[in-house]
């Protein structure tokens, strides 16, 4: 017997059902991108404040302005305050990158070094902690970060597109400087900071630093050797008084007009 035969399906059905298809898949994709977009600027999306950086290395990069010059430095930094260990480092390696040193905040020692880590000399602190030293400068985690910073917007550096972060550094009400943070879009991580140096309404001084392989990971521990620790001789008055400061991780020797203190003191 012969098979029966099946019509065909008219082809306006056929072209019903290729539409709808079409327009299903075009309703999942389009669905799919919202979803995508909605996450990814989730994740970009800033904070009201920067992170608290209590762990990390860098190399850093800066230039500092006076009113009479204009100096580059460069060195690598390091922090490592947490339960193993309560130290920070700047090792000068080039330019005017100012004095190299190992803060060790448990001892409540300043220990100045040459290019090589070996100890020159010797400074006291005077009951400070990392994050209000004034031996580390604008710490990321000062009082004045954690507190007064705020979200500016976004901003395209060289070295990445990035969320700017401010705060004042201030005596009380009087603000003495102003500092800007900028962070990577894509890591979080600092690119670039900035201190502008204007006590009592009088400009002296800005610090740029920027910041080249920036990690949270623990420094290494060659970062906080110190030779020579046996023999080394406790600074004069004179050598303690010419203080290190470090913005946001980087060391540099600012102008005299920005004032001294005894090395980790307050000035």
């Amino acid at each position: 017997p012969r098979s029966p035969h099946v019509a065909p399906a008219p082809v306006s059905a056929t072209r019903t059902r290729c539409v709808r298809a079409v327009l299903a898949m075009r309703a999942v994709l389009a669905i799919a991108v919202a979803a995508a977009a909605v996450a990814v600027a989730a994740a970009a999306a800033p904070a009201p404040k920067p992170p608290v950086f209590m762990t990390w290395y860098s190399n850093v990069n800066s230039t500092a302005v006076t009113n009479t010059s204009t100096q580059v430095g460069w060195g690598y930094g390091g922090w490592q305050v947490d339960k193993d260990n309560n130290k920070t480092m700047w090792r000068a390696t080039g330019g005017a990158a100012g004095g190299s040193f190992v803060a060790d905040f448990a001892a409540q020692m300043v220990y100045n070094t040459d290019g090589e880590g070996n100890c020159q000399f010797t400074c006291a602190m005077q009951q400070e902690t990392a994050c209000d030293s004034q031996l580390n400068g604008n710490a990321l985690c000062g009082y004045d970060y954690t507190h007064n910073s705020k979200y500016v917007g976004e901003a395209a550096l060289p070295n990445g597109a990035a969320f700017e972060y401010a705060w004042q550094d201030g005596l009380g009400p009087i603000p003495m400087a102003t500092h800007v943070l900028w962070l990577d879009q894509k890591t979080g991580l600092p690119l670039q900071f900035r201190g502008d140096f204007h006590p009592f309404g009088h400009w002296l001084a800005n610090i740029t630093s920027v910041y080249d392989g920036f990690s949270t990971a623990a420094p290494p521990a060659s970062y906080f050797a110190v030779g020579n620790v046996q023999s080394c001789q406790p600074g004069g008055d004179d050598e303690c008084q010419q203080e290190v400061r470090r913005v946001m991780g980087h060391a540099v020797a600012l102008p005299a007009a920005l004032g001294r203190g005894r090395a980790g003191g307050r000035a």
